[in-house]
């Protein structure tokens, strides 16, 4: 496992990592702008089917393939970039870069979830009650710890120019 950390956490590695998560933040914003429905906020199971329900069929399609690309390659950035800027800068603490990259498969198996909802087997639409939530915590906890450690980071390179 630490094979995986010592390569996330790379300078070039990282720098990729962050240029695709930045970007595919920005798409993301870009279409809540324009009104997409999205899923990935909703937890309750109701509220999921009810979305799904007003949706278009183009919407739906849309949905669909947007979740199984961009919101499949979007934990791929995140969750390696966060554990990765752990693994570097966060000292003794390393064993926190695992905590930060299970986002990855959580939020995965949430993008799963939504597929299968969208496609008409709304009876996994109650998954989304306990993994929407998680994905989010496992989410803020990875944000929040490579940001600490981002700030470590800053704090030693000003110590060493100083």
């Amino acid at each position: 496992m630490s094979g995986l950390f010592s390569f996330v956490s790379k300078t070039h590695v990282l720098w990729t990592l962050a240029a695709i998560f930045l970007l595919l933040t920005g798409v993301f914003v870009t279409l809540s702008q324009t009104g997409f429905p999205f899923l990935d906020f909703l937890k309750d199971p109701a509220d999921v089917r009810a979305a799904i329900a007003a949706m278009t069929p183009e919407q739906t399609q849309m949905h669909s393939r947007l979740t199984a690309t961009l919101d499949l390659a979007y934990p791929l950035s995140f969750g390696p970039l966060f554990a990765g800027l752990i693994w570097r800068f966060f000292g003794p603490a390393k064993w926190l870069a695992l905590r930060a990259l299970m986002v990855t498969p959580v939020d995965v198996a949430e993008g799963l979830v939504q597929i299968m909802a969208l496609g008409g087997n709304d009876g996994v639409a109650d998954a989304k009650a306990w993994i929407t939530p998680l994905k989010n915590l496992l989410f803020m906890f990875g944000l929040l710890a490579s940001l600490i450690a981002l700030g470590i980071a800053i704090f030693r390179r000003r110590l060493r120019a100083a």
